[in-house]
């Protein structure tokens, strides 16, 4: 947090009573009856144009929490220890999903030791589409964290209806199908986390073959690109048909290989600009 700089609670303020602005955004919700309970923390880092969890609130979708406030359902956090998994789907459907609506560029300024976050959850890895960060690994805004989260515990016209709003949502689901559907496939937190790790060791085991093939071509003086797929080359083009089996050309094509290394830590917390 910035020197001489402290949160009351965004944009609701802090205390117990609650402002024109709670009780509008309550009827909102009331009105939506959206059936997942959704709440954010808002600390207004971003641009309220482009904040997708600003957006949610006026469409009715989320309620805005104060700092002190408690939320007992999962929350989108880097201080969680455990991937949302569909072990979480009791919680969800109980409770409800939050987030902490912030910028990646500011996240030393937030007070993590203040909310009082029922559940802490990281998200696995999955590919954004929102509009500032498309194609970046990690970099998800409010309604896709909460969609994806929604999507991997089986609720998953739930979360394609969040995302309904917004021009781009249908892409975060194309981009990410084969992931959100493994992951949705697995038991529990240490699943998710295995299939994620599955997938980005054969994402790097697919650049240290591209790089090999482009130092041998260097070396040979010899560069040729227009040469029939050797046999393995088509037998991955094969499966990159099923959805189940490799990852969509669109996804392939947007991930940064750069930033592959990123901890699971890196994924939920929002982008400065489209949150």
């Amino acid at each position: 947090m910035g020197k001489g700089k402290s949160y009351r609670g965004g944009r609701h303020g802090g205390g117990g009573r609650k402002t024109k602005a709670n009780r509008r955004e309550d009827a909102l919700v009331s009105e939506r009856q959206f059936p997942v309970k959704l709440a954010m923390w808002d600390f207004e880092q971003c641009d309220a144009k482009r904040c997708t969890g600003r957006k949610l609130s006026r469409l009715g979708y989320i309620r805005t929490l104060k700092m002190g406030q408690t939320f007992k359902g999962i929350v989108c956090s880097p201080e969680g220890t455990q991937s949302v998994s569909p072990a979480d789907f009791e919680l969800i459907t109980q409770s409800g999903a939050s987030v902490i609506d912030c910028s990646w560029a500011r996240l030393e300024e937030i007070p993590f030791n203040r909310l009082k976050c029922g559940q802490p959850r990281l998200l696995p890895f999955l590919v954004a589409a929102n509009p500032v960060n498309y194609g970046k690994p990690m970099k998800l805004s409010c309604v896709e964290a909460l969609s994806a989260s929604m999507y991997i515990v089986g609720l998953k016209e739930e979360a394609q209806s969040l995302l309904s709003p917004f021009g781009w949502g249908e892409e975060f689901i194309r981009i990410n199908f084969h992931l959100l559907e493994k992951y949705a496939a697995c038991k529990d937190s240490e699943e998710v986390v295995a299939v994620q790790n599955a997938y980005l060791k054969e994402l790097e085991d697919e650049v240290k073959v591209k790089e090999e093939r482009k130092l041998a071509q260097e070396e040979s003086g010899v560069y040729c690109t227009n040469l029939p797929p050797m046999e393995s080359d088509e037998s991955d083009e094969e499966e990159t048909l099923e959805p189940e089996n490799a990852a969509t050309e669109g996804e392939k094509q947007s991930i940064n290989v750069d930033t592959l290394e990123s901890n699971m830590k890196d994924c939920t917390i929002e982008q400065e600009g489209e949150n």
